[in-house]
This record gives C-alpha cells, sequence and structure tokens, in this order.
C-alpha cells in the first residue's frame, strides 16, 4: 500500500507510523495505569501521609473526576490547536503530576499531583485519537484505534498489579 505522506519513501513512513503507535501505546497505558494504581496503593499511601478519611476519598476521586470533566473541551482543543505541541505538553503534565505524587510530603499534595495526573491524561486520551485519526485512513485506522485502546486496558490491568508490588 503506498505512503499516505506525500515526499517520504513507504519504508520511512511506515517506521514513523509505527513509532507514532508505540507512543500512543505508551501514553495512553500510562493513562490506564494512573487512573488504577492509586485503588490498590491507596491504605498504605494514606497511612504513611496520615491522610484523613475525607483526603483518602479525594485521592481517587479525583483523577476520574478531573480526567472526565475535561475530555470533551480538550478534545475540541485538539481540533483547533497543534496537536503535536498538545500532546507533548499532555505527557509533560502526567510526567510533573507523577512526581509530584511521588514526592508528595502531605495528602492535600498528593490529591493536587493526581489532579495534574488526570488533566495530562485527559488531553493524553482526546488528542492521541485525534493524531491517530490524521495519520491512519480507512480500515489501517481501525488497527489503530486497537493500539490505543490495548495501552488503556492494558494499563487498567497492570495498574492493580504494580501498585501491589
Amino acid at each position: 500500500m503506498p505512503s499516505p505522506r506525500v515526499g517520504i519513501a513507504p519504508e520511512a513512513a511506515r517506521r514513523q507510523e509505527l513509532s507514532l503507535l508505540g507512543l500512543v501505546f505508551l501514553a495512553t497505558f500510562s493513562v490506564g495505569l494512573n487512573a488504577t494504581m492509586m485503588n490498590v496503593a491507596l491504605p498504605s499511601v494514606s497511612a504513611d501521609l496520615g491522610a484523613t478519611a475525607t483526603q483518602s476519598s479525594w485521592t481517587l476521586l479525583v483523577y476520574g473526576l478531573v480526567s472526565t470533566g475535561l475530555l470533551i473541551p480538550f478534545g475540541h482543543l485538539a481540533d483547533v490547536v497543534d496537536r503535536r505541541r498538545l500532546f507533548l505538553s499532555a505527557v509533560v503534565l502526567t510526567t510533573v503530576g507523577g512526581v509530584v505524587v511521588a514526592a508528595a510530603p502531605t495528602p492535600w499534595l498528593l490529591v493536587g499531583g493526581r489532579g495534574i495526573q488526570a488533566v495530562g491524561g485527559a488531553v493524553l486520551l482526546t488528542n492521541a485519537a485525534v493524531i491517530l485519526a490524521g495519520v491512519f485512513p480507512g480500515a489501517r485506522l481501525g488497527r489503530a484505534m486497537g493500539v490505543y485502546l490495548a495501552g488503556f486496558s492494558t494499563g487498567h490491568v497492570v495498574g492493580p498489579v504494580v501498585a501491589g508490588v
């Protein structure tokens, strides 16, 4: 099948597409991982930080609330701004949120870090789908979206396992 990109050799275009699929898989994997990991780790994290029941509840709730609430606005934003820059910004946000979560000395800082992760996760989920739709035409889009969803699903399964370990 000819390359969908003009001026790029088919082999180079194929490598770029595979690299993009790998990046999208890792991004959606991290979103699934972040969404579920705290479910298992919460008791020990709460005990370590001396969190109240309210703070512990917010630690779990903030990710789902923020990421779900921002999916539609960030989906629109992905249609309006530079997708590559937006995607890379989301990777940075998710990473920064992870660092804040890992180093949080107080329960509310942990909640804040989870909120930052959720913002990055919402951007990654909406933007990755738009990027794939722009790169993979027709039937190939179905396979690319399968990789997108496989990353998300795998992260959801692996998250509690990693947290348990």
